[in-house]
């Protein structure tokens, strides 16, 4: 998504490569802090004005947007500002993450689960080194998880 202060409009690819159009008057006069999640709105109210001040490059970091029908978009956004024909246009650049955030939160959910059995669990790699044991390990072997990471449990 792009917004040009002088020629009062946002883009947005639809395609790569492609670029949509849209007046602001399609996207109901809303400013581009419209389009974040209320918890991220004073971090990107700033981020925009440092944007607007002078032509600056913010790295990319996580942040929750609101899609145009109000569902919720993890999504990892970069932003620049450069003058460009005489007018200042701040660029954004988003990359969809939200599989990724429920896959990690997936995995969190897995992790608290393994750690909360009592039974004994072991994972190793491919050369048999182990590289995770829960609590019930511990419980049941009277090993600590730093004295068993990294050995081979035949040897």
């Amino acid at each position: 998504m792009w917004w040009s202060a002088r020629e009062d409009r946002v883009g947005q690819p639809y395609r790569p490569g492609d670029v949509q159009v849209r007046p602001s008057y399609e996207l109901d006069g809303r400013s581009l802090t419209d389009f974040v999640a209320p918890e991220n709105r004073k971090l990107a109210e700033r981020y925009l004005q440092e944007l607007k001040a002078h032509a600056t490059h913010i790295p990319p970091h996580e942040m929750r947007l609101l899609r145009v029908d109000g569902k919720v978009l993890d999504v990892e956004i970069a932003t620049s500002s450069f003058q460009h024909n005489g007018g200042l246009t701040i660029q954004v650049v988003l990359r969809d993450i939200s599989q990724r955030k429920q896959d990690e939160a997936e995995t969190a959910r897995l992790i608290r689960a393994i750690e909360q059995v009592c039974e004994s669990i072991v994972i190793t790699d491919a050369e048999a080194r182990i590289i995770y044991v829960n609590s019930g390990f511990e419980r049941v072997t009277g090993y600590c998880r730093e004295e068993v990471l990294g050995k081979n449990p035949e040897c």
